[in-house]
């Protein structure tokens, strides 16, 4: 009888391999969208006076967040000291600026 062939097994090819590119992909062009006015006066808010941003708490015990002419915000109540003027009261969507001769009067914008 004649010898068995040789059976040798072949390795699978091996798998080509790509590498990622490290190079950030290049976006098409975007088209730059800008603002014809500062959204906050679409707000109704304006950056050179004092302007009501909330107003929380119980009837009573109510304290709002005001905007001050320099863009800082400060949570005031009833009896206190704001940029030179009383705060007269604090309603339900309302505050009341008193001082220098002056009564005004802040709403939330809607």
């Amino acid at each position: 009888m004649a010898p068995a062939p040789k059976v040798v097994a072949q390795r699978p090819a091996a798998p080509t391999v790509r590498q990622a590119s490290l190079a950030p992909a290049k976006a098409a062009p975007q088209k730059q969208m800008v603002a014809a006015r500062p959204t906050v006066e679409k707000a109704g808010l304006s950056r050179g006076s004092v302007s009501l941003l909330g107003v929380f708490g119980a009837e009573g015990e109510r304290h709002a967040l005001v905007r001050l002419p320099n863009g800082k915000v400060k949570r005031v109540r009833a009896g206190d000291n704001l940029s030179g003027v009383q705060v007269a009261s604090v309603g339900a969507d309302t505050v009341r600026l008193t001082g220098g001769g002056r009564d005004t009067l802040l709403k939330l914008a809607e």
